[in-house]
């Protein structure tokens, strides 16, 4: 896995709780439909609508419980349940100002809430619950964690607290050992 994809990972995993949250929290969120009412085609390509009946954004992917919507922002995870049809097709009872306001404000709590966790010596976890090592220094957007095999320089957007408030890194052991060794590896070429 390459630096450039675990940011993408690291991004897509940071906002998931934080949109499923920020959902949860948006004034008057569509209940599930009712019977009677058909659920919303919820379908790769279609286009989602605000309760302003402009667009919001495109679903990037869509299961029986998460649909992923791409504002052209943000590629947000919302609950299919929030959904609802429209004259125009699946709608949200949320404009998009609105809904990224909402992750604008969401991942600043995310992001002020690592920035704390962020000390020296603190310790730190994989995304899989595997000893990391502790930080040695945070260096404007660089984080430098002490492990046994050496130290490792990780972006600090990488980094999050979970909900036992245990500061991780969004990645795997593996994927950080085989990142490290795909870095090592296009040195020496």
């Amino acid at each position: 896995m390459n630096i450039a994809r675990m940011t993408a990972t690291a991004a897509a995993l940071a906002l998931a709780p934080a949109m499923a949250h920020a959902q949860e929290a948006a004034p008057q969120t569509p209940a599930a439909p009712t019977a009677g009412t058909t659920a919303p085609a919820l379908t790769t390509g279609a286009t989602v609508y605000g309760s302003d009946g402009n667009p919001i954004g495109t679903i990037e992917s869509a299961t029986s419980s998460v649909v992923t919507l791409d504002t052209g922002k943000n590629q947000i995870p919302l609950p299919t349940q929030i959904f609802a049809n429209g004259d125009k097709g699946p709608t949200l009872n949320i404009t998009k100002a609105q809904l990224e306001a909402k992750v604008a404000e969401q991942m600043a709590q995310i992001n002020e809430q690592r920035d704390k966790a962020l000390v020296k010596g603190a310790a730190v976890k994989t995304a899989d619950q595997q000893p990391l090592g502790t930080i040695e220094s945070v260096e404007n957007d660089n984080v430098v964690v002490q492990r046994p095999q050496g130290p490792v320089t990780l972006p600090k957007e990488y980094f999050a607290v979970d909900a036992r408030g245990t500061l991780m890194v969004r990645a795997t052991a593996a994927q950080i050992e085989q990142a490290i060794g795909e870095q090592a590896a296009s040195k020496t070429n």
